[in-house]
Protein backbone atom coordinates (compact mmCIF):
# COMPACT_ATOMS: atom_id res chain seq x y z
CA UNK A 1 0.00 0.00 0.00
CA UNK A 2 1.11 3.57 -0.61
CA UNK A 3 0.83 6.43 1.86
CA UNK A 4 0.09 9.09 -0.73
CA UNK A 5 -3.42 8.06 -1.81
CA UNK A 6 -6.50 7.37 0.30
CA UNK A 7 -10.02 6.27 -0.62
CA UNK A 8 -12.88 7.62 1.48
CA UNK A 9 -15.95 5.36 1.64
CA UNK A 10 -18.72 7.85 2.32
CA UNK A 11 -22.06 6.41 3.40
CA UNK A 12 -25.15 6.63 5.55
CA UNK A 13 -25.19 4.07 8.33
CA UNK A 14 -27.91 1.58 7.29
CA UNK A 15 -31.02 2.03 9.45
CA UNK A 16 -34.34 0.72 8.20
CA UNK A 17 -36.74 3.54 7.41
CA UNK A 18 -33.95 6.14 7.26
CA UNK A 19 -32.15 5.18 4.05
CA UNK A 20 -33.28 5.01 0.42
CA UNK A 21 -36.56 6.68 1.33
CA UNK A 22 -37.53 7.42 -2.28
CA UNK A 23 -36.93 3.82 -3.26
CA UNK A 24 -38.82 2.67 -0.17
CA UNK A 25 -41.95 4.41 -1.47
CA UNK A 26 -42.00 1.81 -4.26
CA UNK A 27 -40.55 -1.34 -2.66
CA UNK A 28 -41.10 -0.80 1.07
CA UNK A 29 -38.70 -0.07 3.92
CA UNK A 30 -37.42 -3.64 4.28
CA UNK A 31 -36.47 -4.10 0.62
CA UNK A 32 -34.96 -0.60 0.49
CA UNK A 33 -32.91 -1.48 3.57
CA UNK A 34 -31.72 -4.76 2.02
CA UNK A 35 -30.88 -3.10 -1.30
CA UNK A 36 -28.83 -0.42 0.44
CA UNK A 37 -26.96 -3.04 2.45
CA UNK A 38 -26.16 -4.83 -0.81
CA UNK A 39 -24.84 -1.60 -2.32
CA UNK A 40 -22.72 -0.99 0.75
CA UNK A 41 -21.36 -4.53 0.54
CA UNK A 42 -20.54 -3.96 -3.14
CA UNK A 43 -18.71 -0.74 -2.29
CA UNK A 44 -16.59 -2.48 0.34
CA UNK A 45 -15.91 -5.44 -1.97
CA UNK A 46 -14.84 -3.17 -4.82
CA UNK A 47 -12.71 -0.98 -2.57
CA UNK A 48 -11.02 -4.08 -1.20
CA UNK A 49 -9.70 -4.87 -4.68
CA UNK A 50 -7.61 -1.68 -4.71
CA UNK A 51 -4.18 -1.34 -3.11
CA UNK A 52 -4.72 2.14 -1.66
CA UNK A 53 -5.49 2.78 1.99
CA UNK A 54 -9.20 2.95 2.79
CA UNK A 55 -11.03 4.99 5.43
CA UNK A 56 -14.76 5.16 6.10
CA UNK A 57 -16.90 8.21 6.82
CA UNK A 58 -20.17 7.19 8.48
CA UNK A 59 -23.23 9.11 9.67
CA UNK A 60 -23.03 7.39 13.09
CA UNK A 61 -20.10 7.43 15.54
CA UNK A 62 -18.15 4.21 15.08
CA UNK A 63 -20.62 3.25 12.39
CA UNK A 64 -19.02 0.15 10.88
CA UNK A 65 -21.81 -2.06 9.50
CA UNK A 66 -21.73 -5.69 10.59
CA UNK A 67 -19.51 -7.94 8.52
CA UNK A 68 -17.52 -5.15 6.88
CA UNK A 69 -13.73 -4.83 6.94
CA UNK A 70 -12.63 -2.77 9.92
CA UNK A 71 -11.18 0.30 8.26
CA UNK A 72 -10.54 3.38 10.35
CA UNK A 73 -13.86 5.20 10.56
CA UNK A 74 -14.75 8.77 11.39
CA UNK A 75 -18.02 10.66 11.76
CA UNK A 76 -19.38 12.82 8.95
CA UNK A 77 -19.66 16.36 10.28
CA UNK A 78 -21.54 19.28 8.74
CA UNK A 79 -24.96 20.79 8.15
CA UNK A 80 -25.36 19.58 4.57
CA UNK A 81 -23.79 17.10 2.16
CA UNK A 82 -21.27 19.60 0.84
CA UNK A 83 -19.95 20.53 4.26
CA UNK A 84 -19.75 16.86 5.24
CA UNK A 85 -17.69 16.03 2.15
CA UNK A 86 -15.47 19.10 2.60
CA UNK A 87 -14.75 18.12 6.19
CA UNK A 88 -14.02 14.54 5.14
CA UNK A 89 -11.35 15.77 2.72
CA UNK A 90 -9.93 18.12 5.35
CA UNK A 91 -9.73 15.17 7.73
CA UNK A 92 -7.74 12.87 5.45
CA UNK A 93 -5.46 15.63 4.20
CA UNK A 94 -4.67 16.54 7.83
CA UNK A 95 -3.45 12.94 8.19
CA UNK A 96 -0.79 13.61 5.55
CA UNK A 97 -2.26 12.10 2.39
CA UNK A 98 -1.56 13.89 -0.90
CA UNK A 99 -4.46 12.67 -3.03
CA UNK A 100 -7.92 11.59 -1.94
CA UNK A 101 -10.93 10.08 -3.67
CA UNK A 102 -14.37 10.13 -2.03
CA UNK A 103 -16.90 7.57 -3.21
CA UNK A 104 -20.57 7.48 -2.36
CA UNK A 105 -22.44 4.24 -1.71
CA UNK A 106 -25.31 4.61 -4.20
CA UNK A 107 -23.60 3.31 -7.33
CA UNK A 108 -23.21 -0.49 -7.61
CA UNK A 109 -21.59 -0.10 -11.04
CA UNK A 110 -18.32 1.31 -9.65
CA UNK A 111 -15.33 -0.94 -10.34
CA UNK A 112 -11.88 -1.19 -8.84
CA UNK A 113 -10.55 -0.16 -12.25
CA UNK A 114 -12.48 3.11 -11.98
CA UNK A 115 -10.95 3.80 -8.57
CA UNK A 116 -7.50 3.13 -10.03
CA UNK A 117 -8.25 5.39 -13.00
CA UNK A 118 -9.37 8.15 -10.66
CA UNK A 119 -6.10 8.06 -8.72
CA UNK A 120 -4.08 7.88 -11.95
CA UNK A 121 -5.95 10.94 -13.19
CA UNK A 122 -4.74 12.94 -10.20
CA UNK A 123 -1.12 12.57 -11.28
CA UNK A 124 -1.69 15.28 -13.88
CA UNK A 125 -5.08 16.78 -12.97
CA UNK A 126 -6.25 18.77 -9.97
CA UNK A 127 -9.68 17.15 -9.66
CA UNK A 128 -11.49 14.07 -10.91
CA UNK A 129 -15.25 13.47 -10.94
CA UNK A 130 -17.37 10.42 -11.65
CA UNK A 131 -20.60 11.79 -13.16
CA UNK A 132 -23.93 10.15 -12.39
CA UNK A 133 -26.72 9.97 -14.95
CA UNK A 134 -29.05 11.97 -12.68
CA UNK A 135 -26.84 15.07 -12.91
CA UNK A 136 -24.91 14.46 -9.72
CA UNK A 137 -21.70 12.53 -9.15
CA UNK A 138 -20.78 9.22 -7.55
CA UNK A 139 -17.13 10.09 -6.94
CA UNK A 140 -14.97 13.16 -6.50
CA UNK A 141 -11.27 13.44 -5.81
CA UNK A 142 -8.49 15.98 -5.67
CA UNK A 143 -4.94 16.80 -4.71
CA UNK A 144 -4.38 18.20 -1.22
CA UNK A 145 -3.03 21.55 -2.42
CA UNK A 146 -6.17 22.42 -4.42
CA UNK A 147 -8.84 21.64 -1.82
CA UNK A 148 -11.25 24.56 -2.25
CA UNK A 149 -14.38 25.02 -0.09
CA UNK A 150 -16.24 26.72 -2.95
CA UNK A 151 -16.46 23.36 -4.75
CA UNK A 152 -18.79 22.15 -1.99
CA UNK A 153 -20.58 25.29 -0.87
CA UNK A 154 -23.97 26.52 -2.13
CA UNK A 155 -24.40 23.54 -4.46
CA UNK A 156 -28.03 22.55 -5.27
CA UNK A 157 -27.67 19.09 -3.75
CA UNK A 158 -30.16 16.38 -4.74
CA UNK A 159 -30.91 18.12 -8.04
CA UNK A 160 -29.87 17.55 -11.64
CA UNK A 161 -27.64 20.67 -11.46
CA UNK A 162 -25.03 19.31 -9.04
CA UNK A 163 -22.45 18.26 -11.64
CA UNK A 164 -22.85 21.33 -13.84
CA UNK A 165 -22.60 23.67 -10.87
CA UNK A 166 -19.53 21.89 -9.54
CA UNK A 167 -17.85 21.92 -12.96
CA UNK A 168 -18.63 25.62 -13.21
CA UNK A 169 -16.80 26.25 -9.94
CA UNK A 170 -13.78 24.26 -11.14
CA UNK A 171 -13.74 26.14 -14.42
CA UNK A 172 -13.98 29.49 -12.62
CA UNK A 173 -10.94 28.57 -10.52
CA UNK A 174 -9.16 27.25 -13.64
CA UNK A 175 -8.55 23.87 -12.14
CA UNK A 176 -7.68 21.03 -14.46
CA UNK A 177 -10.20 18.23 -14.03
CA UNK A 178 -11.39 15.09 -15.76
CA UNK A 179 -14.77 13.36 -15.92
CA UNK A 180 -14.79 9.58 -15.66
CA UNK A 181 -17.36 7.21 -17.15
CA UNK A 182 -20.97 8.15 -16.42
CA UNK A 183 -22.71 5.63 -14.16
CA UNK A 184 -26.11 5.26 -12.51
CA UNK A 185 -26.91 6.00 -8.89
CA UNK A 186 -29.76 3.96 -7.44
CA UNK A 187 -32.31 6.16 -5.67
CA UNK A 188 -35.63 5.28 -7.30
CA UNK A 189 -37.45 2.36 -8.91
CA UNK A 190 -36.57 3.76 -12.35
CA UNK A 191 -32.90 3.64 -11.34
CA UNK A 192 -33.33 -0.02 -10.39
CA UNK A 193 -34.78 -0.79 -13.82
CA UNK A 194 -31.88 1.02 -15.50
CA UNK A 195 -29.33 -0.88 -13.43
CA UNK A 196 -30.88 -4.23 -14.32
CA UNK A 197 -31.20 -3.29 -17.98
CA UNK A 198 -27.55 -2.21 -18.21
CA UNK A 199 -26.25 -5.26 -16.37
CA UNK A 200 -28.61 -8.00 -17.50
CA UNK A 201 -26.05 -10.68 -18.27
CA UNK A 202 -22.91 -8.75 -17.49
CA UNK A 203 -21.19 -7.69 -14.31
CA UNK A 204 -22.32 -9.50 -11.18
CA UNK A 205 -22.75 -7.78 -7.85
CA UNK A 206 -24.60 -8.44 -4.63
CA UNK A 207 -27.02 -5.63 -5.48
CA UNK A 208 -27.84 -6.98 -8.93
CA UNK A 209 -28.24 -10.51 -7.57
CA UNK A 210 -30.68 -9.31 -4.91
CA UNK A 211 -32.69 -7.23 -7.38
CA UNK A 212 -32.95 -10.14 -9.81
CA UNK A 213 -34.18 -12.34 -7.00
CA UNK A 214 -36.79 -9.71 -6.12
CA UNK A 215 -37.92 -9.53 -9.73
CA UNK A 216 -38.15 -13.31 -9.98
CA UNK A 217 -40.31 -13.28 -6.86
CA UNK A 218 -42.52 -10.59 -8.43
CA UNK A 219 -41.71 -8.02 -5.75
CA UNK A 220 -42.59 -4.71 -7.38
CA UNK A 221 -39.83 -4.82 -10.03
Amino acid sequence: MDNENILILFYKYPEKGKIKTRLAQSVGDQHAFEIYNCMLNDLYTTAGKTSVIKIAASTLPGGIPAGKPVYDTFLQEGTDLGEKMLNAFRKVFSLGYSRAILSGSDCPEITAELFDEAFDTLTDHDYVIGPASDGGYYLIGMKREVLNPSVFQDIPWSTSRVLDTTAGRLNAERYRYKLLEELNDVDTLDDVETLLSNNGEGRRSETITYLKRMRKGHHEI
